[in-house]
């Protein structure tokens, strides 16, 4: 079983039913489950669709992105991630070497990452 998801930037919503539920029916998928409306949506899959780069494709061309994936093994505990400056336009560890007294030196390096 795999679970197929097709999702969009939130601030900028493009999904709606038509993609989800054509291409749930062209790949034979389960009910489609909405995890945020215009943003997200999942459906279940009984195999990996042999079409999956080729749609893939046509979906980052219109501003979508998908995922196909194992479902055993898909839903985490625990997400670690060196995201701070993505999710709060700002980089900790830069806060962190300025208390250290090392911030110039610090922000250098990230600025080059």
């Amino acid at each position: 079983m795999f679970i197929a998801t097709l999702l969009t930037n939130p601030e900028t919503p493009k999904l709606d039913r038509v993609p989800v539920e054509s291409l749930r029916n062209a790949w034979g998928g389960g009910d489609a489950v909405w995890l945020d409306p215009g943003v997200a949506a999942e459906f279940p899959l009984q195999a990996m669709p042999a079409n999956l780069w080729e749609v893939w494709e046509g979906f980052q061309a219109m501003g979508i992105d998908m995922a196909v994936q194992p479902a055993e093994g898909r839903k985490k505990h625990l997400l670690i991630a060196d995201m701070d400056s993505t999710m709060i336009q700002q980089e900790c560890i830069d806060e962190l070497a300025d208390e250290a007294g090392v911030g110039a030196y610090v922000a250098s390096i990230t600025a080059r990452a």
